[in-house]
């Protein structure tokens, strides 16, 4: 979180948040666990758009419906049912419905609910929500109801499809989609360098997210030019976590092998605990046919790790 440049600062808001959604209003079960992270992942948004602007946020908005729409694809190969808002975790581990879905399927529900009815009148339900609930449990099917009495009618719950967001699987197509005009010149940035390696120019007013975006644009990049581009922008040393854990992702993907990038990896993977950064990095390794890396880095890290890291990576590396 601690970047140096006070760029992570999402993070911190969306804590502070869960003042509200999580504290003052908290989940009935774990089935109901997007209540907590749908909501303060919106406001964490909103807190976004008051502090840096509507493109800042948009970037944000982004960025989780490029994450989800992953997820969302990935889970519907093998448990489509895990894609639903409404998720079933009797007798699982609870540790199951901690996914992209609870926290940014729920949290595009809620803009989608915010553009249909408009934000002045969602602000003014919001505010009656956390003032009737106060203090209490909060299901998804009593929250339904609060919703549909309080503020959507009966057209508009089926305008939106809330039967489908909630209890359906997948990503319903009416998922609010932005093109935010931050990324616009990183797109393109990203599209001359996959032609002919031309290396990014003006990055110095780049923030983290357009960075992580343009990451996102160079899947399939290859070995060569992986490399041309840490030359020049030193991403290896990074000590932005959010930059370093994407591009060693990117790295690894595209074949790197280089010493600097598996002592920096092993360096991040023992200090840092968060999953967020630790599954996509050892999968990573797994798949680029270095096993054997990710497991020794791990024997290292693993005493340090959270016994739900723990369990989710023992599976991932097979020990």
């Amino acid at each position: 979180v601690i970047a140096g440049d006070r760029s992570l600062v999402a993070l911190i808001a969306h804590e502070l948040a869960h003042s509200w959604s999580g504290n003052l209003v908290t989940n009935g079960t774990w089935n109901d666990f997007w209540i907590n992270e749908g909501f303060t992942v919106y406001f964490e948004n909103r807190i976004m758009e008051a502090v840096y602007g509507a493109d800042y946020a948009a970037m944000l908005q982004s960025l989780s419906h490029s994450d989800l729409t992953a997820e969302v694809a990935d889970f519907m190969e093998n448990a489509p049912n895990d894609t639903k808002l409404a998720i079933d975790l009797v007798g699982r581990n609870p540790d199951d419905g901690v996914t992209t879905i609870a926290y940014d399927k729920g949290f595009h529900f809620l803009r989608l609910i915010e553009q249909t009815v408009g934000r002045e009148a969602f602000d003014a339900f919001l505010k009656d929500y956390f003032a009737s609930y106060t203090f209490q449990s909060m299901t998804t099917e009593r929250f339904v109801a609060h919703l549909r009495a309080s503020l959507l009618n009966d057209s508009q719950w089926e305008e939106i499809g809330g039967d489908e967001w909630i209890f359906g699987t997948g990503l319903p197509e009416n998922c609010p989609v932005v093109e935010p005009t931050l990324f616009t010149v990183v797109d393109a940035q990203a599209a001359h360098f996959i032609a002919d390696g031309t290396l990014p120019k003006g990055t110095n007013t780049w923030n983290t997210h357009q960075w992580l975006r343009f990451f996102k644009a160079l899947d399939g990049v290859q070995a060569e030019p992986a490399r041309a581009l840490d030359d020049a922008f030193h991403f290896t040393q990074s000590g932005n976590s959010e930059i370093f854990a994407a591009w060693a992702v990117l790295a690894t993907q595209a074949g790197v092998q280089q010493a600097d990038l598996d002592e920096k990896m092993s360096d991040f993977l023992v200090r840092v605990g968060r999953r967020k950064f630790l599954t996509p990095i050892y999968k990573a390794l797994v798949d680029a046919g270095r096993k054997d890396l990710a497991q020794s880095i791990y024997h290292k890290a693993r005493p340090g790790y959270h016994a739900v890291a723990q369990e989710t990576l023992d599976k991932l590396l097979g020990v």
